[in-house]
């Protein structure tokens, strides 16, 4: 048996008969970061009252499988990110990782959900592997109670994250219940359901909105930060104000849609006001959409001050208003305001009235006259501190508009949950956020956006990596495969797992773009012209419908590439081969460009891939990682002016003469699209002929066919072809999504 088997068996053994615990206890070996043991510098710890505490002694090795398991990422290509994971084995002979153990240090201390990480020494400095949550301390022991264990299966975010199966509410509804500094003092969503007999308030306590007639509930859907809203059907709507400090200011606001408009001089909405001069404030409507603010008397209808008529334009729009009324000495200001719904555009009016107080408002009353039918009104809500009238604008047009990665930084922070955006920011724009569990609203920002998402290894949270971060990276590390760098073989895979050649984009609620590859190995066309019709139809929550002929001719482009996959490439950094790549190896994350350089001629030249995953197995031996990749060459795009990307490929190219394996010139005849360039400075020009990778350093020729100069058997091929075979850029670039 060989030695390195051997060892692991006889630490196993020693750990049963004597409760040891196990190889990873050793002292740090020399150049190993601070606090790290073991050949790898490993660390493990536990977050215990708000402090990291070094369990690492703990770990146990049991005979040759013992091991340390780290999964994260993808699976697979084309998959979402699961849930990293984390299993090990502790040591428990003293009951310390007991938690219903009362004589433990720990009791009441760790539990499900305490914080676990591994790192390794990177250096002088750490790498962390794992940073995640332990769902549970499962126990086990032998008979004689000598060895005694708990089976850690620690866990990442998403596991908790995906738990979640409750929707988000509307983006009004929670914009108005998260204001910290000023929280409403009342709060009336109105997005009950049909058979409700009130409105609720959305704030612990609050008093219901009730109505006078028969309002149509949940009727209307057009407000995109609301969730259905009533229409008022000649009914009236009433809110009490609860009890409140009084500041001097006032703030009223409300969501308002008037498809059809109402009289002249129509109340839009009246509040009632004890303690002050004027008994009810007034929003009135007029001819052409106007607005005027008015003080009434006693009974309502008496007009003792008015603020003039105001152009809104309200008639068939729908907006968010703001009454603002502020007491400044003997006078009030006032200040109305109004922001769209459908494009953020605001604008507010104000002045003063004069020798009057505003007392403390009581009751808040939509439609008061109950004349107005099929008007929409929602999201009621005041408050006793006057803020900027368009403070909620993201929340009113519900985020039209915004970037996938401000979407996903918002909601996170949204939620409490940490959160990066790792290098350039996502270009796209997204359309509405709409009610939807937490997961699933960061997902529609995946799928517009096409980036990869991930969880932190650094920091308890989530990471995503934009699409345009993906694009022509220089390669993290690159692997020598004659310098015996891999810990196995990379295995091609040419099936058709992710082949997608006819695409469909659709945006929820709106239009759709078709994008089909017709002609080519992968095409739509029946074998053996292509391979038949693979169909992908993604809905997709982008801003506009001019977004999806892009998005689905990108797809497209992801869907179609035509060489194999490398679903794994594993290296072991205790391999002496593998000692001034560590570093490398180690900062290798999600989304990164690695290499495989010079492997057998006959997989046709380097293996460039992204990675969208990694598994990793610590021993006290050994360090094993293997990324799950998928290729990298769709995101090699176009860069203007570029030498190596700025070059468009041939619409059509084959050799017009037969070619021996030596001959260093040959006609090539084009068959579609424009004549190869005969410019010198954009030589060299990489090429590819029936699997051999050409450079060609000189072109002639004004018309078809031109003759090449080349250098043959770049990538070790060397074969003679056939006139008629087709030749095109080696490394095409697409245009970028």
């Amino acid at each position: 048996m060989p030695a390195s088997s051997i060892a692991p068996l006889i630490s196993g053994w020693q750990r049963r008969v004597g409760g040891l615990p196990g190889p990873y206890s050793v002292a740090p070996a020399s150049g190993v970061a601070s606090g790290g043991t073991g050949v790898n510098g490993l660390m493990v710890e536990l977050l215990i009252d708000g402090s990291w505490v070094d369990i690492t002694k703990r770990v146990m090795v049991r005979d040759s499988n013992g091991q340390i398991s780290i999964t994260r990422g993808q699976t697979s290509e084309g998959q979402q990110p699961s849930p990293g994971t984390c299993s090990l084995q502790l040591n428990n002979r003293d009951g310390l990782f007991s938690p219903a153990n009362p004589m433990s240090p720990y009791y009441g201390k760790i539990g499900r959900n305490t914080q676990l990480r591994v790192s390794v020494a990177k250096g002088d400095d750490k790498s962390y592997r794992f940073w995640g949550e332990v769902t549970g301390w499962p126990e086990d022991w032998d008979s004689t109670d000598t060895d005694v264990w708990v089976d850690i299966e620690a866990a990442g975010i998403l596991r908790r994250l995906n738990q979640g199966s409750t929707p988000l509410r509307s983006t009004m509804y929670r914009g108005l219940t998260s204001m910290a500094t000023t929280p409403p003092i009342a709060y009336w969503p109105c997005e009950d359901g049909t058979s409700a007999t009130s409105l609720a308030s959305a704030l612990t306590g609050g008093q219901a909105m009730t109505f006078r007639g028969t309002p149509n509930l949940a009727a209307d859907t057009g407000f995109l930060c609301s969730t259905a809203l009533p229409t008022l059907n000649g009914a009236s709507l009433v809110g009490v104000i609860p009890p409140y400090t009084v500041t001097g200011e006032s703030q009223t606001r409300w969501l308002m849609w008037l498809p059809t408009s109402p009289p002249d001089g129509t109340q839009l909405i009246k509040i009632r006001s004890t303690g002050g001069t004027i008994p009810y404030w007034a929003v009135t409507y007029g001819t052409g959409g106007s607005l005027t603010v008015k003080g009434l008397d006693t009974d309502g209808l008496t007009v003792l001050v008015a603020s003039g008529v105001m152009a809104f334009g309200v008639d068939g729009q729908r907006m968010r208003f703001s009454l603002e009324l502020t007491q400044s000495g003997p006078n009030v200001n006032w200040t109305m305001g109004a922001v769209s719904a459908a494009t953020g555009f605001n604008g507010q009016l104000s002045g003063t009235f004069n020798s009057q107080t505003v007392g403390r408002l009581t009751t808040i009353t939509i439609a008061p006259g109950r004349t107005i039918t099929d008007g929409v009104f929602g999201h009621v809500s005041f408050q006793n501190d006057v803020t900027s009238a368009f403070d909620l604008e993201g929340q009113v047009t519900a985020f039209v508009g915004e970037s996938p990665s401000a979407r996903i930084i918002r909601l996170c922070g949204e939620q409490g949950v940490n959160a990066v955006i790792i290098t350039t920011a996502s270009t796209d724009t997204m359309g509405p956020q709409l009610p939807g569990t937490f997961m699933a609203l960061l997902q529609e920002c995946v799928d517009v956006d096409q980036g990869i998402f991930f969880e932190r290894e650094v920091a308890f949270g989530l990471a995503f990596r934009p699409r345009p971060a993906l694009y022509n990276q220089v390669p993290r590390i690159v692997l020598s495969y004659p310098g015996n760098q891999l810990a196995q073989i990379p295995k091609p895979v040419p099936d058709d797992q992710l082949v997608h050649n006819s695409i469909t984009a659709s945006r929820q609620n709106g239009s759709s773009a078709t994008a089909v590859l017709s002609q080519g190995p992968l095409s739509v066309l029946d074998p053996p012209n292509g391979v038949g019709t693979y169909p992908d139809n993604p809905t997709l929550n982008v801003q506009s419908d001019d977004d999806l002929p892009q998005h689905a001719a990108w797809r497209l482009h992801l869907g179609t590439i035509d060489e194999p996959r490398y679903p794994a490439i594993s290296i072991n950094l205790a391999h002496p081969s593998m000692a001034a790549q560590r570093v490398n190896a180690l900062n290798v994350l999600f989304g990164m460009n690695i290499v495989v350089s010079s492997p057998p001629s006959r997989l046709g030249g380097d293996i460039s891939q992204l990675v969208i995953g990694i598994t990793e197995t610590i021993t006290h031996f050994e360090h094993r990682i293997t990324y799950v990749c998928q290729p990298e060459s769709p995101y090699e795009v176009f860069v203007l002016d570029d030498s190596a990307r700025g070059k468009a490929d041939t619409d059509g190219s084959v050799l017009a003469q037969d070619m021996t394996p030596t001959q260093t010139t040959v006609q090539v005849a084009v068959t579609a699209g424009p004549l190869w360039t005969t410019n010198p400075v954009d030589y060299p020009i990489q090429v590819m002929a029936a699997g051999e990778l050409m450079t060609v350093t000189n072109i002639t020729g004004a018309s078809s066919p031109q003759t090449f100069t080349v250098t043959r058997s770049v990538n070790g091929v060397a074969k003679p072809h056939a006139a008629g075979e087709p030749i095109s850029l080696a490394n095409p670039t697409a245009l970028a999504l």
